[in-house]
């Protein structure tokens, strides 16, 4: 559902927009600076209103999006519809990329069970 509001705290907006899980963790990532409002960096309690511009630098990669609406509550995902309209998103490098380089996972010593395994693949008792 959405009402015609001047505007929200843009962490509120970030968390009933589904872009974070708490409000808590949005409100960390803009004041750390993962956030932008019309290209400047604000502070959690700034306002969020129809028209603005977001960039979000988020672990799954940079979004653009410009702000349509303003939510009444967090409800579910096919409610946040309307809420934005994505302008650009660039996916985060090592998304893409994969992890299919065999440095990439660290290598362990095997517990007990895995040595019994190896011990039985070389024939070994």
């Amino acid at each position: 559902m959405i009402r015609e509001q001047a505007a929200l705290r843009i962490d509120s907006w970030l968390f009933r927009a589904r872009f974070y899980k708490s409000r808590s963790i949005a409100a960390t990532a803009v004041s750390g600076g993962h956030v932008h409002l019309n290209g400047s960096r604000v502070k959690t309690s700034r306002g969020v209103s129809a028209g603005d511009e977001l960039t979000i630098s988020h672990p799954l990669g940079r979004y653009r999006i410009r702000v349509a609406a303003i939510p009444v509550r967090r409800g579910p995902p096919g409610e946040t519809a309307g809420i934005y309209e994505i302008v650009e998103f660039e996916p985060a490098a090592h998304r893409e990329a994969g992890r299919t380089d065999a440095t990439a996972a660290p290598r362990k010593r095997p517990d007990k069970r895995g040595r019994r395994r190896l011990r039985e693949l070389k024939g070994r008792r």
